[in-house]
């Protein structure tokens, strides 16, 4: 009897050969609580950039990546700073009572770009991130971003190698108000010499062995999988298709109607 497995596969078209739930670009489930009342800085080495002048017209932040949860969010405050000191506010401004308004529950895995880039807001809130937007308890957010305060743009000198940092403040006093970083991810215009993959190919949902003779028509199959949607401009998606131990096919459909 012949098995055939398949294994989604994720192509990263730069070339990054690895994937780790902490690399030199950032970290992926960093599980970095943000206590209520806090003030901490986390600091996230850059190693290995080939081009690592911020002044360079091919270097800089192209993009910021944050993945996070927070219980009352009009009162955080997010803010990347380079090893040379330059400060952006990615997320902000704190809003005190009696502004109340809560977000249990809600979940951003969003992104901030450059000025120049355009953006794609979540339905209903605005181009620049801004904290008295109308954030909602539940909310599942995904959009593009530019900073709360200040431009991508503005880190414009020192290396890009070394020690970045986000500083996360919590405003919060009641004890309920709290949050965590889930994900950070720092997306520099030229990449060159650093490995940094933080997409999962997902999983095969339902029946993963079937029964088909030679040719039949329903071996050009449709899986049923689930997973998050990669970012499509630094990744591809192809199926690697195995014949017992031995890969026999790579492509981004699943037809096996040839397949014995």
């Amino acid at each position: 009897m012949t098995v055939i497995r398949l294994i989604p596969w994720l192509v990263l078209l730069f070339l990054f050969p690895f994937r780790g739930l902490s690399q030199n670009c950032g970290c992926q489930d960093c599980g970095i609580d943000i206590p209520v009342l806090s003030n901490n800085t986390h600091d996230f080495i850059i190693n290995d950039l080939v081009n690592s002048d911020l002044s360079s017209p091919t270097q800089g932040v192209c993009g910021v990546e944050l993945h996070f949860e927070h219980r009352r969010v009009r009162g955080l405050e997010m803010t990347l700073i380079s090893p040379a000191g330059q400060q952006v506010r990615l997320i902000g401004t704190n809003l005190p009572n009696p502004s109340i308004t809560t977000t249990i529950g809600a979940d951003w895995d969003i992104r901030f770009l450059r000025s120049i880039d355009p953006t794609n807001p979540d339905l209903g809130k605005g181009s620049t991130w801004s904290n008295a937007d109308n954030w909602a308890n539940g909310g599942k957010y995904t959009g593009n971003y530019h900073p709360n305060q200040g431009n991508l743009e503005d880190f414009n000198m020192g290396s890009a190698n070394g020690t970045w940092q986000l500083r996360i403040q919590n405003y919060e006093f009641f004890s309920n108000y709290f949050g965590e970083l889930i994900g950070f991810r720092l997306i520099f215009c030229d990449p060159t010499g650093i490995s940094c993959c933080f997409a999962e190919a997902g999983e095969i949902v339902g029946t993963t062995e079937l029964d088909f003779c030679e040719n039949d028509p329903d071996l050009l199959i449709t899986p049923n999988l689930q997973v998050n949607e990669p970012d499509t401009a630094i990744h591809d998606f192809r199926w690697l298709i195995g014949n017992d131990s031995v890969i026999v096919k790579y492509d981004t459909i699943v037809d096996l109607r040839t397949f014995a």
